[in-house]
């Protein structure tokens, strides 16, 4: 199964750039979650990316750990999804993942940019190999688009 859903995510992402309009500085980004895929398999996905110039954007162990720093620094002992969403709950008083309030998280994306890059520091990592996300690196570019 997990060979499927990996060729259907590599190929959704070559059929929106064949369908869509794409000008010198657009780039394509692939955002996942580790918790889904497996290493070898996140390693295949990597190569293949990088071979079609895809940037990647992804979150160990899931994206709720990009979320959370935007309020508060990860720690590694916390190493599943649940832990994460216990501390968004914890933090914010509620979390529902299909229901998210933008709100709370953009006064707080500069941070969260900041702690990201603090916990994984190295551009070439394809994937933080330690709780993190690299979420920030598309992040920061739309920064710099919006900027003024």
């Amino acid at each position: 199964m997990l060979k499927l859903k990996k060729v259907i995510l590599m190929v959704d992402l070559e059929r929106f750039h064949f369908l869509e309009i794409f000008v010198i500085d657009d780039s394509l980004w692939l955002m996942f979650d580790i918790d889904r895929w497996g290493e070898k398999n996140i390693s295949e996905i990597c190569r293949q990316a990088r071979q079609k110039q895809y940037q990647l954007a992804i979150s160990n162990p899931c994206f709720e750990v990009w979320l959370y720093l935007h309020f508060n620094h990860t720690d590694s002992t916390d190493t599943k999804c649940k832990d994460y969403e216990k501390k968004l709950r914890t933090y914010l008083g509620s979390y529902n993942k299909t229901n998210l309030n933008l709100d709370v998280y953009k006064n707080h994306i500069v941070e969260a940019v900041k702690r990201a890059k603090t916990l994984h520091p190295n551009p070439q990592q394809n994937w933080p190999p330690t709780p993190g996300s690299h979420v920030y690196r598309v992040v920061e570019i739309i920064l710099k688009a919006i900027k003024p």
